[in-house]
């Protein structure tokens, strides 16, 4: 994961938005500078925007960088594959199944976890919880194209290729499969 996909993963858990010192410390990237270098160019981009604010970490009054949020309308789903026929193919209905699968996968985590939320970025997560054996090492590394995909559409407007697309559904079927064997192990 990028320090800039890092940095952009803790502004969306920030509705309010955060100050340069608070995202170094909360993505652990360093020096700060780079930080501050990131979030410029994410704002040159209209990714984010930069104001005097309150800061939500801190609480002080600094320069905030807020992550503009996309105006696509983002229903809960259950695990089931999403299938984009090719003829159905385009930009905005990819981008949403991202964003569908992503959260469906945060949802997942946070059952594991037994949390609601989390201050963690979702690659920091599926990378721990790969770590301490109680996700599939498969299972994590697909689950982190997806948020790398995902993010890619999303932040910097990359267009995934119709087979690009057909890779992520079948990464999506395995992980769909998993996690109805685990909802079933667990009732």
């Amino acid at each position: 994961m990028t320090n800039k996909e890092r940095i952009i993963e803790i502004l969306e858990q920030s509705a309010d938005g955060l100050c340069d010192d608070c995202l170094a410390k909360f993505s652990e990237v360093r020096p700060r500078q780079q930080v501050n270098q990131i979030c410029r160019a994410l704002s040159d981009r209209r990714i984010i925007t930069r104001t005097n604010s309150i800061c939500t970490g801190c609480s002080s009054s600094k320069k905030v960088n807020v992550l503009k949020r996309s105006n696509n309308k983002i229903q809960d789903l259950g695990p089931e594959l999403l299938k984009i026929k090719s003829e159905e193919f385009s930009e905005e209905k990819t981008s949403s199944a991202l964003d569908k699968m992503r959260r469906e996968i945060i949802k997942t985590l946070n059952k594991i976890e037994k949390i609601k939320s989390s201050d963690r970025s979702l690659a920091q997560r599926i990378s721990s919880l790969r770590d301490n054996n109680r996700i599939p090492g498969n299972i994590g590394c697909l689950m982190l194209t997806i948020n790398s995909f995902r993010n890619l559409a999303v932040y910097e407007q990359y267009n995934l290729s119709e087979k690009e697309f057909r890779v992520i559904n079948n990464c999506w079927e395995i992980i769909s499969d998993w996690i109805n064997k685990l909802s079933n192990f667990q009732h």
